[in-house]
């Protein structure tokens, strides 16, 4: 039988270019996979934060069924006390609580002694609310913080904020670094309140950071710093980077 010629009859390994060849290929493809993916989780966690934002919100309206007006955010002590008499009539003992922006959604809208005559009194035996059930953990100094959000435990900071609309606008609604209300700036003449007749609530995103100062023009982003366009409202499609307006 006559011998067969090199390389023939028997299976060829690869060369090491072809190899590096394929090595490259994978790496590749795995790159594109993990970027994908990334941006996968990155959009799961908005939408969490965006589905949380509208319980808020719905609770902020359960509220104003119950009560007769949106809670007030404490930015003057005023407002909430004329809430407070209007609110429980019957109060004879206690107080109205103190709240910012920062506690305003946690210490309402966690429910109020169904006591009229003590709404805020420690250890109710009954309570009228929650109106929304909050997740303990996520809850520091009275702030509550996004899913997925290192919480800042020093209580300089928030996570959520929010802000009742007085009189058709938010003037002065700001407090220190933790987000501020916005305005419409997809109109160039006097741009409107976002929510002028009711209220906004603002998540820090994902990053957990406040622009300082914040932004206040909504839909622009032409005044948006690096920490503002993940921040999500009541108001905007998902962030406010996917709200902006081409």
């Amino acid at each position: 039988m006559a011998a067969l010629p090199p390389n023939q009859g028997g299976r060829r390994g690869f060369t090491l270019v072809e190899m590096l060849v394929v090595v490259v290929i994978i790496g590749i493809l795995a790159s594109l996979i993990t970027a994908v993916a990334m941006q996968a989780r990155r959009r799961a966690r908005i939408a969490v934060i965006a589905l949380e934002i509208s319980e808020l919100d719905m609770a902020c309206k359960a509220f104003k069924a119950r009560f007769g007006d949106y809670p007030p955010d404490g930015c003057d002590t005023t407002v909430t006390a004329r809430f407070v008499k209007k609110a429980f009539p019957r109060m004879t003992s206690g107080s109205a609580p103190s709240v910012t922006p920062a506690t305003a959604l946690v210490v309402w809208l966690k429910g109020v002694s169904a006591d009229p005559t003590n709404p805020f009194g420690a250890s109710p035996t009954s309570m009228i609310g929650p109106f929304f059930d909050f997740d303990t953990s996520r809850i520091s100094a009275n702030t509550y913080w996004p899913p997925g959000v290192a919480i800042d435990t020093t209580g300089t900071k928030a996570g959520y904020v929010y802000f009742r609309a007085e009189n058709g606008g938010y003037a002065g609604k700001t407090w220190d670094t933790r987000g501020g209300a916005m305005t419409d700036g997809r109109i160039t003449t006097n741009p409107p309140w976002m929510n002028p007749g009711s209220f906004q609530i603002r998540a820090c995103g994902l990053d957990g950071k406040w622009a300082t100062p914040w932004a206040t023009s909504f839909g622009v982003g032409t005044d948006y710093k690096a920490e503002d366009y993940d921040d999500m409202t009541n108001f905007s499609n998902g962030t406010l980077e996917d709200s902006i307006t081409p």
